[in-house]
């Protein structure tokens, strides 16, 4: 496993990091379609995202069941099912050979490299995690550096039944940075129709 601790050059860091890419989940309020293949300019919501994240070592792509993501590339399957996001989050470390991982949503293809670097730009070595934050006081655990070391400890609540993000990340050595206001529309959640023809003009069935 390549050794990250020592980097202090945040770019160094983050080429020396894994990127994921959350993508599993029932899509109910997109009418059941998979949000990471909704057209976007020109290509899809995972073609953008992935496009942001090439600095990274490796990038991967994390997914409820294989069977339903065919040719997209690498990815990690849900090592529990029907588990949410949480599921999706431990699968993708216990998985990484790297030492950090940065964790994204698909349904965010605003995003864009320099706020993965802003967040890396803010990683030290004694925290457990490190998520962004909006102007509004909304947390973003699914954009975030998480540590491999998390995986049994993920894995420990997983099988108690908990599977709420933000319960777990609160009971670790949790960084929680603020994002500059002129970034915060990176992190808009393209979740519902609504949201989706609002911001390119057609339906999800288009």
């Amino acid at each position: 496993m390549k050794n990250q601790y020592t980097e202090t050059d945040p770019q160094s860091l983050l080429r020396s990091s894994t990127a994921v890419i959350l993508a599993g989940g029932k899509s109910s309020r997109m009418n059941y379609y998979p949000k990471s293949h909704l057209p976007w300019q020109g290509g899809s919501f995972l073609s953008a995202l992935s496009s942001q994240l090439t600095h990274f070592s490796r990038c991967v792509v994390s997914v409820d069941r294989k069977d339903r993501f065919e040719n997209i590339g690498e990815t990690v399957e849900d090592r529990y099912a029907d588990c949410g996001p949480l599921s999706g989050i431990y699968s993708s470390l216990e998985a990484a050979d790297t030492q950090l991982v940065f964790i994204t949503a698909c349904d965010t293809p605003l995003l864009k490299s320099e706020l993965v670097e802003y967040l890396f730009r803010q990683w030290k070595p004694q925290y457990d995690c490190c998520i962004a934050k909006t102007g509004d006081g909304r947390i973003h655990p699914l954009c975030g550096i998480y540590k491999k070391e998390l995986a049994p400890v993920l894995r420990q609540s997983l099988e108690q039944g908990d599977r709420r993000v933000m319960r777990f990340l609160e009971q670790q050595n949790l960084h929680i940075v603020e994002i500059p206001a002129e970034m915060e529309e990176q992190l808009t959640n393209v979740n519902t129709q609504e949201i989706y023809q609002s911001l390119c003009g057609q339906s999800v069935t288009e």
